[in-house]
C-alpha cells in the first residue's frame, strides 16, 4: 500500500488549522537563532544611526536635590551606603528640563566594551527575558532528552 491509497479520515476545521500552524511553526529558525539574529540587528541599527549622528530630546522631571544619609549595613561591611529620605518630595519642587541623548554604536571600541560589560547586567535587570530564556534551555533540554513527547491526535481536538 502506498500513501496515496490511505484514505484519510475526514479531518475537521481545527486539524487542518493546527497542520498549518504546525506547517508554519516548522518553517520558522530555532528560538536561539531568532535572538542571536535580533541582537546583530540592533548592533548594526545603532551602528548606522550613530553614523547619522540621530539624537532623541526628551522631557525628564528632575526631583529636588536631598539630602543623604550614610549607613553601614550587614555584619562587617567596609562600604557605606547611601540611604535617601523616606518621604517623596512634593510633584510642586520638581523641575522639567529637556535632555538630549545621542544615539551610541556598539560597532565602536566603547560599543562593544559596552556589549561585554554589561551583557550579564542587561539580562538581570530585564526579569522577563531571564525567565524566557531559561525556559526556553528547560524545555529544549527535556524535549531533547526525550522527557517531552507530543503526539497530536484527531481524538485531543474532539
Amino acid at each position: 500500500m502506498t500513501a496515496e491509497t490511505i484514505e484519510q479520515p475526514n479531518r475537521t476545521f481545527s486539524d487542518r488549522m493546527l497542520d498549518g500552524v504546525e506547517r508554519v511553526g516548522n518553517k520558522i529558525p530555532h528560538p536561539a537563532m531568532l535572538f542571536l539574529g535580533l541582537a546583530v540587528a540592533v548592533i548594526i541599527l545603532s551602528q548606522v544611526l550613530f553614523w547619522f549622528n540621530v539624537k532623541a530630546t526628551y522631557e525628564v522631571a528632575a526631583p529636588p536635590p536631598q539630602a543623604v544619609q550614610e549607613s553601614y549595613y550587614g555584619g562587617g561591611s567596609t562600604k557605606p551606603n547611601e540611604v535617601a529620605p523616606s518621604q517623596q518630595q512634593p510633584a510642586k519642587d520638581y523641575k522639567v528640563k529637556k535632555e538630549t541623548t545621542k544615539v551610541a554604536g556598539l560597532l565602536t571600541g566603547s560599543g562593544v566594551r559596552f556589549i561585554f560589560t554589561s551583557f550579564v547586567k542587561n539580562f538581570q535587570d530585564f526579569s522577563a527575558v531571564t525567565l524566557i530564556l531559561v525556559v526556553m534551555i528547560g524545555v529544549g533540554l527535556c524535549e531533547e532528552a526525550g522527557l517531552i513527547y507530543l503526539r497530536w491526535s484527531a481524538s485531543w481536538s474532539r
